[in-house]
């Protein structure tokens, strides 16, 4: 069956409208991650990690950002055009006068040299897992330009965003209980609803992969021991069939994985390096995965235990040890608590 040209042209047209606006929702939430993350004290070790963990910041500012409109009722066009200038410019600035990198100077670490995973020289297993992981992409983000069709999407990944749309804010949803489930995630997917609807939503999660896989090598030169296989872990990754089956799906798993990867990353930054700008960051990233699926909720727990387990291992008097437990427990609420609070008060 031949396809009119006409058909062929609207079908590329609308594809590329997709991409462009993924590319500016991820200018927008990697450019605020950047300018949050230029406002700390923290010295990264490679540009990866920067980029990696300010992404993750980033999506939690433009997520509860999102929701403060749903809060306020003001999900009208006005008020998210608005925002979205205001984000826009915040990203800008980001991009602009923030440094993402802050990197140590020659003989810390790695001698003058950059714990990246790009960097040369890979093994025999890395080149092929890297072709192979390369196709792996290119297959899954083509079936995320094609229309949604999972179950769950369709019932409240993207139900309960676009009514939220449609009655411009937040309200109870009868008959749907998954509408009760914690959205952070779904907040940036209201800036696909606005504009072009569940292909772009889904571009979105798969984005989340691609920066999972950059976590997992920055992991692997930064923080394992011999510093390799970094695209074979990526590949391993990438290659789980429930990973490949929901990147291309308008989901919140993905969120959730990015979430809880970046709070272990920071969590064990911190107990190298002892700076409490890390143990804040696994607090915000553990905060994000709670706000993001109820099944993250183990995670503060964990968290909790690793921080006694951290301080009894470095032999901290009880005092700080519980100072330690207050910043991160404050800190995890501040980021997980406002949607259980809002379904506490709509129901």
């Amino acid at each position: 069956m031949r396809i009119p040209r006409e058909t062929m042209q609207a079908i590329l047209l609308d594809h590329s409208v997709t991409i462009l606006l993924l590319a500016g929702w991820w200018l927008i939430a990697a450019g605020i991650g950047r300018l949050f993350m230029g406002r700390t004290a923290v010295r990264f070790s490679s540009r990866g990690e920067a980029w990696f963990l300010s992404f993750g910041a980033g999506l939690v500012l433009v997520g509860y950002s999102f929701f403060l409109l749903g809060v306020a009722q003001w999900l009208h066009p006005g008020p998210v055009v608005a925002l979205l200038i205001l984000l826009s410019l915040l990203a800008f600035a980001g991009w602009r006068c923030a440094p993402a990198v802050k990197l140590p100077a020659c003989g810390a670490g790695l001698p003058g040299k950059e714990a990246s995973f790009l960097r040369p020289p890979w093994s025999r297993w890395d080149i092929p897992a890297a072709g192979l992981l390369a196709a792996l992409l290119v297959a899954g983000f083509l079936l995320a330009l094609t229309p949604e069709t999972g179950k769950d999407a369709l019932i409240y990944h993207l139900a309960a965003p676009r009514l939220y749309l449609k009655h411009h804010g937040f309200y109870f949803i009868p008959g749907n209980v998954f509408a009760g489930y914690p959205l952070l995630g779904e907040m940036n997917y209201l800036f696909a609803l606005f504009f072009d609807g569940d292909r772009l939503a889904k571009a979105i999660h798969f984005t989340l992969l691609c920066e999972i896989l950059l976590g997992i090598g920055v992991f692997t030169r930064s923080l394992l021991r011999d510093r390799a296989f970094p695209a074979l872990g990526m590949l391993v990754f990438a290659s789980i069939p429930s990973v490949f089956a929901v990147a291309h799906a308008a989901y919140n798993d993905l969120f959730v994985a990015y979430f809880t990867l970046a709070a272990l990353y920071a969590f064990l930054k911190w107990s190298e390096e002892e700076r409490r700008e890390w143990l804040a960051f696994c607090a915000l990233f553990t905060g994000a995965a709670c706000a993001s699926k109820y099944t993250a909720l183990l995670l503060p727990l964990l968290g909790a235990l690793g921080v006694l387990w951290a301080c009894s291992r470095r032999k901290e008097n009880l005092l700080s040890a519980i100072r330690h437990i207050l910043l991160y427990g404050v800190v995890v609420f501040l980021a997980g608590a406002p949607f259980y609070l809002k379904n506490w008060y709509m129901t």
